[in-house]
């Protein structure tokens, strides 16, 4: 049995349909881990001979990484596979590879009373595996999604990536990880919308689920007054490529966010007299700065724009730092692509989400300081107390809130607020006369 539920929200309704009659399949799955050189559309399917038991959820702490698990089920001839995993699954039904529907669910056909089921998780995130798997009746699974809107379904960031040009002084607000949390989300918004900075920045992950149009919904209604006031830029997460590890196309993100007919999800842009290349490395599994995308940030990065910036950012969800998830210390190919051009580009920021806390860590590369941030704390949940114990961070701050930045010619200064408004940290730096 369906049941309709209403979310008044103000100017936006959400209408959607949540199933009651939910089958989980929870118990006696067969797991393996996947081979180390494995890739999007390079791999086998492993055998389940000498496979691991293992009950759901089932998650590990092991980024960029593939699982596969096993399990013969009891089925009626027409089903639907509702899978929870991070960051996406692909799924094998009786040795026939299925494709998602249009809810990101699988549908099972089958003449026999029983079914064999194979799923491989991809993770990009740093823990990853099946939450939840259920079986839902045909009729079930074909949820029909109603959204009743007073505001267009056009893009939310603006094809102008130049704004404010010769500028002297700019201010903006940054935050990563809304992920869901939108009454947390949405009292940050309406604290940052109360400044008038010059433009405000996402570090991605800005849904929990990014195949949910839903979602992306609830996220725009929370972003309004920010929307209304100011320019708006954003890099995608991992989890705004949830359910689309089939081809690694945000189709929602594009949708909702970006203006790039083409699809591409990194960009330069300039604004005053500051210069940002924003990255993406979940195009790819396992995640990396591919190649066609490298070397045009070695190129922007020997553009006019930059080289006469006077402040220079990196912008990446992935972290190449990281203190604040017991296990994780950041992404290693990142850490060591900044550390590789940290000096003779000049690099000053790298902002980043991914973790949620609040990090910051100012190092020296010969005479040049970079200063990395971690914002990870506009929404969702924040990350247990213990933390890893390398790298040792400035500062770690394990709390929701949201930053902003002051950008003068030779002087930066940076404000960190929890979700009242309270400064929870502050960093002035200094930079001599070029």
């Amino acid at each position: 049995m369906a049941i309709t539920l209403r979310f008044s929200l103000g100017l936006a309704s959400i209408l959607f349909c949540s199933n009651l009659s939910l089958g989980q399949v929870s118990n006696d799955w067969s797991y393996v881990s996947g081979a180390k050189d494995e890739t999007l559309n390079a791999f086998s399917i492993p055998g389940f001979q000498d496979a691991e038991k293992v009950d759901l959820p089932h998650r590990l702490t092991l980024p960029n990484s593939v699982f596969w698990y096993y399990k013969r089920i009891k089925t009626k001839s027409h089903a639907i596979l509702k899978l929870n995993a991070d960051d996406g699954a692909q799924v094998w039904i009786n040795d026939q590879r299925i494709k998602p529907n249009k809810d990101g669910n699988f549908p099972i056909q089958t003449t026999s009373d029983s079914t064999e089921i194979i799923i491989r998780v991809l993770n990009n995130a740093v823990a990853g595996g099946i939450r939840s798997v259920a079986l839902l009746n045909h009729q079930e699974g074909n949820i029909e999604n109603e959204i009743e809107t007073q505001f267009s379904i056009s893009p939310l960031m603006s094809g102008d990536k130049n704004i404010h040009d010769g500028k002297e002084e700019i201010s903006f607000s940054f935050w990563g990880d809304s992920q869901g949390g939108w009454h947390t989300f949405g009292n940050m918004v309406q604290k940052m919308a109360s400044f008038d900075d010059d433009f405000s920045m996402g570090l991605g992950d800005l849904v929990g689920d990014g195949s949910q149009e839903s979602e992306y919904m609830l996220f725009r209604y929370a972003l309004n007054p920010l929307q209304k006031k100011m320019p708006l830029f954003f890099i995608p997460g991992n989890h705004d490529y949830d359910g689309y590890y089939d081809d690694l196309i945000p189709h929602n993100y594009l949708k909702h966010i970006s203006v790039e007919k083409s699809g591409q999800t990194y960009y330069d842009f300039n604004v005053g007299k500051a210069a940002f290349i924003a990255l993406d490395p979940n195009r790819n599994f396992p995640l990396i700065i591919d190649s066609t995308q490298y070397l045009w940030m070695l190129q922007t990065m020997q553009s006019k724009s930059w080289k006469e910036a006077d402040w220079r950012f990196i912008v990446i969800h992935q972290v190449p730092y990281g203190q604040g998830w017991n296990g994780y210390e950041g992404d290693l190919f990142i850490r060591n692509m900044i550390d590789t051009l940290a000096n003779p580009y000049q690099i000053d920021f790298v902002l980043s989400g991914h973790i949620h806390d609040y990090e910051r860590l100012t190092k020296k590369y010969g005479d040049h300081s970079t200063t990395f941030i971690i914002s990870g704390g506009a929404g969702g949940g924040i990350e247990p107390i213990e933390s890893n114990p390398t790298p040792v961070m400035d500062r770690l701050i394990k709390q929701h809130h949201f930053g902003r930045m002051m950008l003068q010619k030779n002087k930066a200064i940076m404000y960190i607020y929890d979700i009242n408004g309270a400064i929870l940290d502050q960093l002035t730096i200094h930079k001599s006369n070029k």
